[in-house]
């Protein structure tokens, strides 16, 4: 490895481990969307309870986790497009033989069947807040005696529905097979590139 490659294999190693720490950072930043939101939601019902007995539950708690539903799926494709730009520069790495960690990482995996992901560790977080988000306003319907009408039911339930199909669509798709299709392109542009060269 020449010095202009160990400066590449160093910058790109920085970028994936800024990638990897962006990641943890969005799912920081769920939890923290998620507390506050769920503590709105909480607080406010049990103050219109006290100030005015309700029978029904209030339309705006019901719009509230929809509403966190939501900004969490925007986190989710903002995680997700991070996984595969941190992809893709691992793999070029592997291709153009960069880094021994990255390549025998790989070839683990690849010989062991190996299914662990950093991605999907963090996608159950999502996926749990999101069956949090779904349950919290049926439990304070419980808790509080109120009733909820079956268009709140329908929305809510349609909602979360849609919101934990996604998290776990994206869970099941394959990364090996993301992987491979990256490499195949990495190394059809590196073939196209030392066949340039030998012409030159």
């Amino acid at each position: 490895m020449d010095d202009v490659d160990a400066n590449d294999a160093q910058k790109l190693h920085g970028e994936i481990n800024q990638l990897i720490n962006q990641q943890f950072l969005i799912t920081l930043s769920a939890l923290t969307l998620f507390g506050v939101m769920n503590a709105w939601e909480i607080l406010g019902v049990h103050s219109l309870y006290n100030d005015s007995p309700i029978d029904t539950f209030p339309d705006f708690y019901i719009f509230l986790p929809v509403c966190c539903l939501m900004l969490l799926m925007i986190l989710v494709l903002w995680l997700n497009h991070l996984v595969t730009i941190n992809l893709r520069l691992a793999v070029y790495l592997v291709v153009n033989n960069l880094s021994r960690w990255e390549k025998q990482i790989d070839m683990f995996q690849s010989s062991h069947n190996f299914k662990f992901s950093q991605r999907n560790s963090m996608l159950w977080v999502f996926l749990v807040l999101g069956i949090i988000s779904f349950c919290s306003p049926v439990f304070l319907a419980e808790e509080y005696l109120l009733e909820l009408c079956s268009t709140h039911k329908w929305f809510l339930g349609g909602a979360s529905f849609l919101y934990c199909a996604a998290i776990i669509t994206i869970m099941t798709n394959n990364l090996d097979s993301e992987r491979n299709k990256i490499k195949l392109q990495w190394i059809k542009l590196k073939s196209a590139q030392d066949e340039s060269n030998r012409h030159d």
